[in-house]
């Protein structure tokens, strides 16, 4: 509960206690782009924050004897915390943007409307460079890519799998995972052709009439199809999905998606909406509501479904070795997070 509190807060205010940390991730990508975020572990949960400037924030990161901890409203809320430095992203992983602009309207996305100069404009030869370099160090794990959509038809989805392609090559071991904007079937075979372990297909929301006003551009029974596709060719918790909550679908769709989702062998991330100053007033027009923050409980509720979902399918998230599911810092984790089921 406590880590879905932080969740729902969202923002956590960095005291002067603290000194410089190293290896603070900027995110390019999703509703957190244009923002910096910190990572850290207690005991076995791990919890990535954005940072705020607000001095007066619900929630306080500070330093004494016994280490880091976090206050609320000046109380110690969290004891212990172990900070992990972002290695590209994430802890341990690089998790690279490769196209930081995109052409598509996704409501609860910050990426369209960053100013020009806060994207990252990197050619693939370049994040190659970079790529082999990071996997000289010993604490990298995984690889991961995920991009924007250029605009220019089909650019992208070449880049990534000429990307995916060298990085095999050199890289014949280390897990690689995926997170494109694919348009067919054929998209799809061509990443896990050049070798990709893992791709993740964000299906969003499984409520129809919120997907079409959050993802305007995008063709929802399409975008179905593609899932199943995946999860036929790639196999058992080898495809997975962001899955948002908090944009006003039902309990009852929510519940349903993930049923459908596990169905097919895909284990999802079940992700609380964020947003910020830069997408908030898009989501808010495209959903018709002033957006309230989704409650621990409800969290809880969802991640316990999950849990039982997985469960009865015999699907773990500890199994993918990218991505998402191997970070677990930003969302509730059944398998780890849920004392019940230790």
């Amino acid at each position: 509960m406590k880590k879905a509190e932080l969740i729902s807060a969202g923002y956590l205010f960095v005291d002067a206690s603290v000194e410089e940390l190293a290896g603070v991730a900027h995110s390019t990508a999703g509703p957190d782009a244009g923002e910096a975020a910190l990572t850290f572990a207690w005991g076995e949960m791990k919890l990535r924050m954005r940072v705020t400037m607000d001095a007066h924030a619900e929630f306080r990161l500070v330093a004494g004897a016994d280490g880091l901890s976090i206050l609320r409203r000046g109380a110690p809320f969290v004891r212990g915390l172990t900070y992990l430095p972002n290695l590209m992203h994430a802890p341990g992983m690089a998790f690279v943007n490769v196209e930081s602009g995109c052409a598509m309207d996704c409501k609860f996305c910050a990426t369209p409307h960053l100013r020009k100069e806060s994207r990252k404009r990197v050619k693939k030869e370049e994040w190659l460079k970079r790529l082999l370099e990071a996997a000289k160090r010993e604490d990298l794990t995984s690889i991961g890519i995920t991009a924007g959509v250029s605009g220019i038809p089909g650019k992208t989805i070449a880049d990534i799998e000429w990307l995916v392609r060298e990085l095999r090559k050199a890289l014949p071991e280390m897990p690689i995972g995926v997170e494109p904007y694919v348009e067919s079937e054929q998209e799809i075979d061509r990443i896990r052709e050049a070798g990709a372990t893992e791709l993740k297909l964000n299906l969003q929301t499984y409520d129809r009439a919120v997907f079409e006003r959050v993802c305007p551009d995008w063709d929802f029974a399409r975008l179905l199809r593609l899932i199943e596709y995946a999860a036929k060719t790639w196999g058992r918790e080898r495809v997975t999905t962001n899955f948002l909550i908090g944009m006003g679908e039902s309990d009852e769709s929510v519940e349903a998606g993930m049923r459908w989702l596990i169905g097919l062998g895909v284990v999802p991330t079940v992700r609380s909406l964020r947003w910020n100053d830069i997408n908030r007033e898009h989501l808010e027009e495209a959903i018709g509501a002033v957006l309230d923050p989704v409650s621990p409980e409800r969290m809880v509720r969802f991640a316990t479904v999950q849990a039982r979902l997985l469960q009865e399918a015999g699907l773990n998230v500890l199994n993918y070795k990218t991505m998402c599911h191997a970070c677990r810092a930003c969302d509730l984790v059944p398998q780890v997070d849920l004392i019940a089921l230790k």
